[in-house]
């Protein structure tokens, strides 16, 4: 898992990263649980990839995108 420090010192350089986070209280409750899985699994959040599909939903984290899939 990459560290908080780390993506602050990406985001000074501007560099933008795509990293994995852990799933912890904080993220659970606040954006996890607040997901209404009436709407998700709508078209307007499904992801095509090459074998399958997936739902995604954003939500703005640490100067960044949270993207829970």
């Amino acid at each position: 898992m990459i560290s908080a420090e780390s993506i602050q010192d990406l985001a000074q350089v501007h560099q933008k990263v795509i990293t994995g986070l852990r799933l912890h209280q904080t993220i659970k409750t606040q954006f996890i649980d607040q997901i209404n899985r009436e709407e998700i699994y709508q078209p307007t959040h499904r992801v095509v990839l090459k074998n399958t599909e997936v739902y995604a939903k954003e939500f703005s984290y640490e100067n960044g995108i949270l993207v829970y899939l």
